[in-house]
């Protein structure tokens, strides 16, 4: 199966994540654009906003379109959710209580399009 963004582009190691090796600690990553940052408050925080920045995961087990959602916030302000595609996949990292989760901006720019406008890594620490 091939996975393609908005433009096209293959995004099927978006879903999968990366995993890696270093020393004692294995690292599994996402990299992906914040969802319906449209939709929400993005604009309360924009000048907070810049690459390396770290941001908030809260888990929304009663949003009526995913049960796996995942908020992604500044602060308190919610900014966009994790794609809908990879939503379990970081609701499991969340939940395992074995790792480190971690949520940090890797492009920022404030005149791209919503959908393009800042892209993150999520990741999980695990160690052996």
């Amino acid at each position: 199966m091939r996975l393609e963004d908005e433009d096209g582009k293959d995004n099927f190691n978006q879903q999968l994540g990366k995993l890696y090796t270093e020393g004692q600690i294995m690292t599994k990553e996402w990299q992906f654009y914040i969802a319906g940052v449209r939709h929400h408050k993005i604009h309360e925080v924009m000048d907070e906003l810049e690459v390396g920045g770290q941001l908030g995961l809260t888990l929304e087990p009663t949003n009526k379109y995913d049960p796996n959602a995942v908020r992604i916030t500044k602060y308190d302000t919610m900014i966009g959710y994790v794609p809908g595609k990879i939503s379990a996949q970081i609701t499991a990292a969340l939940t395992s209580g074995e790792s480190d989760v971690t949520c940090e901006i890797v492009e920022f720019n404030p005149i791209e399009k919503p959908w393009k406008m800042c892209k993150v890594v999520v990741r999980k620490e695990d160690k052996k």
